[in-house]
């Protein structure tokens, strides 16, 4: 599937807030494992030890995570991830987020526009 929306320009973000959905078993591990390889980009955010085990389960087929990456991802903090761009480039980014967004989930930020519109 992700092949396909590929190839007729679109774009597949699979995200998920638990991996071990993704890896019950040695079927679903396998098509979890050829979505991983075949995307572009992959964002690993702040894991627990044990869900880091569950990704490296996952990644064991191809390019896996050493020592210090697995340390970066374990003690990564908010708004930090582990970057994927290729084999060459795979890094620990920052995401910062805009006041626009921000205003989304910040009660004080509406609050400041609700009173600036008055």
């Amino acid at each position: 599937m992700s092949k396909r929306i590929r190839k007729y320009g679109g774009s597949f973000i699979p995200a998920t807030q638990n991996i071990a959905d993704w890896n019950a078993n040695e079927e679903l591990r396998g098509k979890t494992t050829a979505i991983i390889k075949n995307s572009q980009y992959t964002f690993i955010f702040k894991l627990s030890a044990p869900d880091m085990k569950d990704v490296l389960d996952v990644y064991s087929a191809g390019d896996s995570f050493n020592d210090e990456e697995q340390r970066m991802i374990i003690s990564a903090g908010t708004g930090q991830a582990f970057f994927i761009g290729s084999t060459e480039l795979r890094t620990c980014v920052r995401i910062i987020t805009g006041e626009n967004s921000m205003a989304l989930f910040d009660d004080s930020q509406k609050q400041k526009k609700e009173v600036k519109s008055e």
